[in-house]
């Protein structure tokens, strides 16, 4: 299966799953989902990024920082890695009630 989209998927199933999965499993999942915010493919970053604003929990915040600062590919047509990375970041922060 193409990472673009299993590793959206993977943080979604995480997301939706709280608090019923082993630590080992979660930890797991999150390695995977912070080496796809650092893969060489453009769609498999941007797609990540995206599942963590949908689903993601406060600690991804800190490679979302990351990729919001560093992300290497351009912005296309206003849109890019990096401004979706700090959309995600203030998703998250809603759902937590962070500001």
């Amino acid at each position: 299966m193409n990472p673009a989209v299993a590793v959206p998927v993977l943080v979604r199933a995480v997301g939706k799953a709280k608090g019923t999965l082993y630590t080992k499993t979660v930890q797991a999942a999150r390695q995977i989902v912070l080496a796809a915010l650092r893969d060489r493919d453009e769609g498999v970053r941007g797609f990540t990024g995206n599942a963590l604003g949908k689903f993601g929990g406060s600690d991804m915040i800190p490679a979302l920082k990351e990729v919001a600062a560093s992300d290497p590919s351009p912005e296309v047509e206003g849109h890019s890695i990096r401004k979706s990375a700090a959309e995600a970041i203030a998703e998250i922060q809603q759902r937590a009630g962070q500001h």
